[in-house]
């Protein structure tokens, strides 16, 4: 069995590499990234389990008018997850239940007058915060061909040895000791890299985000639509793509009683 995983996990770091080379670092955005005029359309994606069955989910994905944050569109979805979970390879187990609710979108879209598709998409994962640069957002985003930005709950540790500052203990925020922009602390691995940003996302949250760049957006672009989007800690995209698909699951759940 471990050595099936092994090679499981070798030919899944090898499209991981080879997709990694789509990646695109830089904005390519329908709108204006310093000021985010024309900014009208943010996805969410999340999926949410049945805890009686790993293998059997929801996906969720719901677009939010911005900056009303109305929801303008919403597709929840019973899916099968047949490949195993191995930490860092999240995407090859999920991506494809989102890509299939996606292009369920765009072929809606083509009969409407005004588009719902969203501008860019956000992930309640990570994106480059990852241990080859290349978590679930950006996969989603490479695969779907769309701006995207990861935005993780945990602190995600890995081998180049990022850490957090005096100003973060014990997943909470010191208030007296804030870093210098006061909503966020880079991630910089012992290589230099940076990876993303620790986000204090509102004035009332001690527990921060992990903010990284999934696809065609930058992270200074990302940080700025995550805090414009976070009326709680979490982005509303993900947390309404979040209540929606666990909502789904206890109905589902309750039908079958």
């Amino acid at each position: 069995m471990i050595e099936e995983i092994k090679k499981v996990e070798e030919q899944w770091i090898k499209e991981q590499l080879e997709l990694k080379k789509k990646l695109i670092l830089k904005n390519e955005l329908s709108f204006n990234p310093e000021t985010l005029e024309n900014l009208k359309r943010i996805g969410g994606v999340d999926i949410s389990f049945f805890k009686e069955d790993p293998n059997k989910a929801v996906a969720s994905l719901i677009v939010l008018d911005y900056p009303s944050f109305n929801i303008i569109y919403e597709d929840n979805e019973i899916v099968p997850l047949t490949l195993p979970y191995i930490a860092g390879f999240l995407a090859f187990r999920e991506v494809p239940a989102i890509e299939k609710l996606y292009k369920k979108l765009v072929e809606k879209d083509k009969e409407n007058e005004e588009s719902k598709l969203p501008q860019v998409i956000f992930v309640d994962g990570n994106g480059y915060l990852h241990p080859r640069q290349f978590g679930f957002a950006c996969h989603l985003g490479v695969i779907l061909d769309i701006p995207t930005i990861g935005v993780g709950k945990n602190f995600l540790v890995i081998e180049d040895g990022v850490e957090m500052s005096m100003s973060y203990v014990k997943n909470k925020w010191k208030t007296e000791t804030l870093p210098q922009h006061k909503d966020r602390q880079p991630l910089i691995g012992k290589s230099k890299t940076l990876y993303g940003y620790a986000i204090k996302s509102n004035e009332t949250t001690t527990n921060p985000i992990f903010v990284s760049i999934g696809h065609k957006i930058d992270i200074n672009t990302a940080i700025k639509i995550v805090l414009k989007t976070c009326v709680k800690r979490v982005p509303e995209p993900i947390r309404q793509a979040d209540l929606r698909s666990r909502k789904c699951v206890r109905e589902i759940l309750k039908s079958h009683k």
